[in-house]
């Protein structure tokens, strides 16, 4: 019914030279302000007190700890309550006893 156009002509480019070609394009600055910042990319984090993976994954283990200290502290307050108040009244019979 319709005719068919089988053109299977190879591209005027390969992939590789697209990446070459695109790199041309961009302008100076942007590629001067990429390289400034590969380069000083540590610095710039340690200046502008940015975290790092490492340091979100060793602060989130941390409140991890507390949150579990605090849980324990917390199901644990009357006992904790109870054993001061007998430390405290031992204390002060041991003071009048001097």
């Amino acid at each position: 019914m319709f005719p068919v156009v089988n053109n299977h002509e190879a591209p005027a480019f390969e992939f590789p030279d697209v990446p070459g070609y695109l790199r041309e394009r961009v302008p100076t600055f942007d590629r001067a302000l990429d390289q400034y910042f590969d380069e000083h990319f540590s610095a710039i984090i340690d200046e502008w007190e940015l975290l790092r993976d490492n340091d979100l994954k060793s602060l989130e283990q941390r409140m991890s700890l507390v949150v579990s200290d605090i849980d324990t502290l917390s199901r644990n307050r009357d006992v904790i309550r109870d054993r001061a108040h007998q430390l405290d009244v031992t204390l002060s019979l041991m003071e009048g006893s001097l």
